[in-house]
């Protein structure tokens, strides 16, 4: 039986529980740094999460629209967000010194820990690609929402791994467009993983470009430069911003 009931946001019961991840993502990095097993984190998550939802009290209560209200209104929930995009990012730049050669700091943090097989690099970019996928996630809700600092912070999460772009081609693509043709993050029936991902990897990236082109000729005219397109376009400087990190 469900119940509807009436009641205002606690910090304690109904915000601190989506800092779980943060939790996670720290607990991950120290069991990483001292055992070695870059794999460990991840059979945890997948072997403590279960148990802890199967062995949680069933969660029977809906709002009624006066809490519902309540609840969206406190900004209080953005915390948990906020607090796992700049760890994730935080744990981003570690694994980029860890990575590096250039840099080189004796610690078991850094040096200590530092993958030397072709199986060892493929588990810790796995652990470190689980977490970026997780603040994926978050950036998803971030980039819906209407403060300027939410979009920019959901937008980051995304630039860590080259798709900046996403803010744009989620909000004025995605959502348009979604479940037909003309919106390459849809897979069509029948279509294998394998056909989907490069179809909608390319796909969005044209599409952005092509809707940046339209706004600009929309602002400057139709006979606009090509160097004015180039110079304007907003992917121009996704690319230069992906190619910094990458350099």
């Amino acid at each position: 039986k469900v119940l509807v009931v009436d009641k205002l946001p606690e910090f304690k019961r109904d915000i601190m529980p989506f800092f779980q991840s943060s939790f996670y993502l720290i607990l991950s990095l120290i069991v990483v740094v001292f055992s070695r097993n870059y794999m460990l984190p991840l059979w945890m998550l997948y072997i403590l999460r279960p148990l802890k939802y199967h062995f949680a009290k069933e969660e029977n209560e809906n709002l009624n629209q006066n809490s519902e209200k309540a609840f969206f209104k406190d900004k209080r929930f953005y915390y948990p967000l906020h607090t796992y995009v700049a760890l994730e990012s935080l744990v981003w730049i570690w694994g980029l010194v860890v990575c590096s050669d250039s840099v080189n700091i004796e610690s078991p943090w850094f040096n200590g820990i530092k993958p030397h097989s072709f199986g060892e690099w493929f588990q810790f970019s796995l652990v470190l690609g689980y977490f970026a996928g997780l603040n994926a996630i978050v950036g998803h809700e971030l980039v819906h929402k209407r403060e300027w600092y939410n979009k920019l912070l959901g937008t980051f999460s995304y630039t860590k791994f080259m798709y900046s772009h996403f803010l744009q081609e989620h909000i004025h693509g995605h959502h348009k467009d979604v479940a037909t043709p003309n919106d390459p993050c849809s897979a069509d029936y029948g279509e294998t993983v394998y056909q989907f991902i490069p179809r909608s990897f390319f796909g969005q990236h044209l599409q952005s470009w092509q809707r940046e082109t339209k706004r600009i000729k929309k602002v400057h005219g139709e006979d606009v430069q090509l160097v004015v397109l180039i110079f304007l376009n907003k992917n121009t400087w996704f690319l230069l911003l992906h190619s910094g990190i990458f350099a």
